[in-house]
């Protein structure tokens, strides 16, 4: 019985861990949005300075509102599904419909395709280094028409597509024939996509009825043949980046409604657009744009193992210190000597030992000599 007893309360203790382990990670994703916001729509994250209410998103700042229905977060006023936010990279990574150019056997065109597709994403841009502008056809020129954020800048691309037949399309291959890529500068955000037929894909149709233009999320899109008979994709993942305003560091401090108010963060400016992102300081993780977001990360944690130290680690606010044991001298680290033996403290602990030793059996010799003198003064 009193086996069973201890079995039951083993198994209650790891029950208790585990529940606590669960709110523990409860709370820290709870943290990522604002104290007494909603932080999820749906299994999408929804962290600070977004947020799906009033007062849950930063200076109700309506482009950093993230409205949520049955279709899934969507950025506020553009119809943009929302898959994911990250405050490391400031990316926000969304779903965007395919434009397309569909036709029928007699060459007319299927009123229902959408040859031409829109978008604006101000203040955010579209990342050039995360995404590509893609067209799929054997009959099919398109063209990515922009404006930037710099002046307004208006700038233009395209490719062209084509091929008589399925049989030098090759699988996963994007070169021109049934598929071509074009790339587009940064700080792009307001684009127009426009994708045409050269000769209403006559003679084609057969294999190759409609064409397809996208700006996708580099390694998302994978062609394939059969893609030219029908795409089945309707919407496809494209990455947006994102910033605080349109003013520098230095602008933003003076005003009340600076974002980086953690005092373990920092501010700085991104290369490819204009405004301002937070980042928590080297040593810190978690929500730059939080008060209390930017935690100490424990370095010494064998679960992270993220020292230097060769023996002994000792974590501090934004870092750590690697120590030596005792009789041990060096500054402890894996690349530059690690610890030492201290030989001088070593030699004085042998030298003492073997002096003490020695003037112990010294000692031992003159009472056993004393002792055999008294003996023989009793026997005289």
């Amino acid at each position: 019985m009193g086996l069973v007893s201890k079995l039951l309360q083993l198994i209650t203790f790891i029950g208790v861990l585990i529940l606590f382990g669960m709110v523990v990670a409860a709370a820290v994703a709870a943290a990522q949005a604002r104290p007494g916001c909603n932080h999820k729509c749906g299994d999408v994250e929804i962290p600070f300075p977004f947020g799906l209410s009033k007062d849950c998103y930063l200076n109700d700042n309506q482009s950093f509102n993230i409205t949520c229905d049955g279709s899934g977060p969507k950025a506020a006023g553009r119809n943009l599904i929302v898959k994911n936010i990250s405050i490391e990279a400031h990316e926000m990574h969304v779903l965007k419909n395919v434009a397309q150019d569909c036709y029928l056997e007699s060459g007319a065109l299927i009123p229902e395709s959408t040859g031409n597709s829109h978008l604006d994403v101000a203040p955010f841009t579209i990342s050039k280094t995360r995404n590509q502008f893609t067209v799929v056809g054997c009959d099919t020129y398109a063209f990515l028409r922009g404006r930037g954020y710099q002046n307004g800048e208006n700038f233009s691309t395209g490719c062209a597509s084509e091929c008589s037949s399925l049989r030098n399309t090759l699988n996963g291959s994007c070169s021109a024939v049934g598929c071509c890529k074009a790339q587009f500068p940064d700080g792009l955000q307001n684009i127009e996509i426009q994708v045409h037929s050269f000769n209403n894909h006559t003679g084609k149709w057969n294999f190759n009825p409609c064409g397809y233009a996208f700006v996708v999320e580099k390694g998302k899109f994978n062609f394939s043949t059969n893609y030219l008979k029908n795409l089945p994709h309707k919407m496809l993942p494209m990455v947006l980046d994102w910033a605080i305003g349109n003013e520098t560091c230095e602008e933003a401090k003076k005003k009340p409604n600076f974002a980086c108010r953690n005092k373990n963060s920092i501010c700085h400016v991104p290369e490819t657009r204009s405004g301002y992102r937070c980042k928590c300081e080297p040593g810190y993780q978690g929500n730059p744009y939080l008060p209390d977001g930017c935690q100490d990360i424990d370095e010494c944690d064998d679960a992270i193992r993220t020292h230097n130290c060769s023996t002994g680690c000792v974590n501090t606010p934004g870092g750590y210190t690697c120590r030596c044991p005792k009789w041990y001298h060096g500054n402890g680290t894996k690349d530059h000597g690690g610890c030492d033996a201290d030989f001088v403290i070593i030699i004085r602990i042998v030298i003492g030992a073997g002096v003490g030793f020695i003037s112990l059996l010294v000692l031992s010799s003159c009472f056993s000599f004393v002792f055999l003198c008294v003996s023989v003064l009793f026997l005289v």
